[in-house]
């Protein structure tokens, strides 16, 4: 294998490893460097650029890649108007480092297979969250240190965002089971919807349920894909193993708040999050072109409410901070990818469907825009999951017509015998 081809595939498997942490990022810390997953992301970011000197890049942005950096560079650019320039250059940063990770995601995923392995690096990652989740409630270890009763999360992680990671593991991990020939891996990938909701359960995440919800919909959305009889045993076993795994194992504290969940989509508050709504959209109002500056909406939120935090809401919050010229990219970005989704074959078109359903229904109650899982589902989608590649059509020889040579007809003589 030549020295370009070692360091692709090098770069390939650092992004794999990269993908794996995201949704236990909060797990671990390397000192000064913060996550692991960060960490992990700093060594792929550099075998990756040392691939790319050596053998060039080999696939030109999409128009998803474009409006996204777009996005960034106003981020970016917000620093000479932020209130909290300070702030906003460690947003910046973030934001450039995730766009970076999007792009060599689309440069590394362009075989089938390489964006299988990032698929499966997601699932994994997701089971080792639900994992440590369910460890953190039978250890007794409450989130934020105590701070959230009765709710469980992963290290200092935030218990909604865990729990959204968790929702957006299931309708990958079920595509999966279809792309994949290993027996233990598709089993594994069948599972997981049980143990992402168990692991859910334990964060008591309510937003993150109905989000699971949605993620859930892929089960009947694939149906058609599978033989009749595939049909009957998975119609029978996937709602009694749901049942009964989250009744029977899930804490009750869990049940017992996740129950009012309905209650508090019919009130509209979810959980006091209206008044920091509210005082996000008064400082979009205030500073409707460029915003406040990336990573400034906590200190305009504070200043009109007296409590320093975010907007709990991804679009109010992109709105807030970077105002139209923001917002516009990174909603066309979404549009982008909605239009590539319905290109795609059956089984990639549902399933990606339903990921960018679960993903937009959790950015709702959640300021997602610097965090990694929203930028690997944007990343994924914009690659159309695992879609084959295009086959290679050789065309055809053209059979050029040849003339038959005949002998010319001699007459034959008056009264020759026939």
């Amino acid at each position: 294998m030549r020295r370009g081809g070692v360091l692709r595939w090098a770069a390939g498997l650092a992004l794999e490893g990269l993908v794996f942490t995201i949704p236990w990022q909060g797990a671990v810390t390397v000192g000064a460097v913060g996550r692991l997953s960060r960490l992990v992301g700093l060594v792929a970011l550099a075998v990756a650029a040392l691939a790319l000197l050596v053998d060039r890049p080999r696939r030109a942005p999409a128009a998803v890649h474009w409006l996204l950096a777009a996005h960034v560079a106003v981020a970016t650019a917000s620093w000479f108007w932020s209130l909290r320039p300070d702030a906003t250059g460690a947003h910046a940063l973030t934001m450039v480092q995730l766009l970076a990770m999007t792009l060599l995601l689309w440069e590394f995923g362009a075989r089938r297979a390489q964006r299988v392995r990032f698929l499966v690096a997601w699932v994994a990652g997701c089971w080792t969250a639900a994992a440590l989740t369910w460890q953190s409630y039978l250890t007794g270890t409450e989130a934020g240190g105590g701070g959230y009763q009765d709710r469980y999360s992963i290290g200092n992680a935030n218990v909604n965002d865990v729990g959204l990671l968790l929702a957006l593991g299931i309708p990958v991990a079920w595509y999966v089971a279809g792309q994949v020939r290993a027996p233990w891996l598709r089993l594994a990938c069948r599972l997981y919807p049980a143990g992402g909701l168990l692991g859910i359960a334990a964060t008591s995440s309510r937003a993150s349920l109905l989000a699971a919800g949605v993620g859930l919909l892929v089960v009947p959305a694939s149906m058609r894909q599978l033989t009749p009889l595939a049909r009957v045993w998975t119609a029978a076993w996937v709602p009694a193993l749901l049942a009964g795994v989250v009744l029977v194992l899930a804490p009750q504290a869990s049940i017992d708040r996740l129950s009012t969940t309905a209650d508090e989509v019919r009130s509209g508050d979810l959980n006091e999050r209206r008044q920091l709504w509210a005082a996000g959209l008064d400082a979009f109002a205030d500073h409707p072109l460029g915003g406040v500056g990336g990573g400034a909406s906590r200190h305009a939120i504070a200043e009109r409410t007296g409590r320093e935090a975010g907007a709990h809401n991804t679009f109010i919050s992109i709105a807030a901070e970077v105002g139209v010229l923001g917002l516009v990219p990174f909603g066309l970005a979404l549009v982008v990818v909605g239009g590539v989704l319905l290109r795609l074959p059956f089984a990639e078109r549902r399933a990606g469907l339903v990921l960018l359903a679960t993903l937009l229904l959790g950015l709702v109650p959640l300021h997602w825009e610097r965090s990694k899982g929203l930028w690997f589902v944007v990343a994924v989608l914009a690659m159309g999951l695992a879609v084959p590649e295009p086959a290679v059509v050789r065309p055809r020889a053209r059979l050029v017509p040849v003339p038959v040579l005949t002998a010319p007809r001699v007459a034959e003589p008056a009264g020759a015998d026939r």
